[in-house]
């Protein structure tokens, strides 16, 4: 068989165990995946079997849909909810001028800082597994593609949150999206709830 295998990865299971789950299925097939999915997110993983695990470069570059849930206010080490607090300053004055601005400036091409918690190398190594070791992590800032940012829930004065759907290239983290976000509002922010719609875009 050689297939490509859609799957609707719900959140707090990793991607790695459903390609084992997909290997054990598939026995004697060769199984991969075009682009991991964090295990605090949900939503669609591509995994391929057979011959089409050729296909690879070609499925992880096309675009990628996300719906995302930020919450102001709050800044983890992690980007997302599953941190550890860094700062608390609230979303009181959370400035919607600025965060528009901002957020608009994001679309084309522009240089983003991965998260440490990331299955990014440094020098073999996955950088998540040395930063929950407790060494510093320096992560360098590389091209990223931003091809539409959408508002799908405008900034909450109750819960202090904002739903964005956006679609964009290869390597993209919504979790830096939303951290960067956060700066530039001068309080703070962190990635709530993340969902990959798709990965394909007429």
């Amino acid at each position: 068989m050689n297939a490509l295998i859609l799957i609707n990865k719900p959140e707090g299971i990793r991607s790695t165990f459903c390609v084992g789950a997909a290997k054990k299925k598939l026995a004697g097939l060769k199984v991969g995946h075009s682009g991991t999915l964090d295990s605090t997110a949900s939503g669609l993983l591509v995994l391929l079997a057979g011959h089409a695990t050729r296909l690879s470069e070609f499925v992880m570059s096309l675009p990628k849909i996300y719906r995302a849930e930020i919450q102001f206010g709050v800044e983890t080490d992690t980007y997302d909810y599953s941190g550890k607090k860094i700062s608390e300053r609230g979303y009181e004055n959370f400035d919607e001028k600025i965060f528009y601005d901002s957020l608009f400036s994001f679309s084309g091409v522009r240089l983003q800082t991965p998260p440490a918690v990331s299955a990014i190398k440094i020098e073999g190594k996955a950088a998540y597994k040395l930063a929950r070791s407790g060494q510093d992590v320096e992560m360098k800032s590389r091209p990223v593609f931003f091809r539409e940012i959408k508002i799908s829930a405008p900034f909450s004065k109750e819960k202090g949150t904002v739903e964005l759907e956006i679609s964009c290239g290869r390597g993209t983290y919504i979790r830096s999206l939303a951290h960067d976000l956060g700066k530039l509002t001068g309080c703070g922010a962190h990635v709530k709830k993340l969902e990959r719609c798709r990965k394909f875009q007429s």
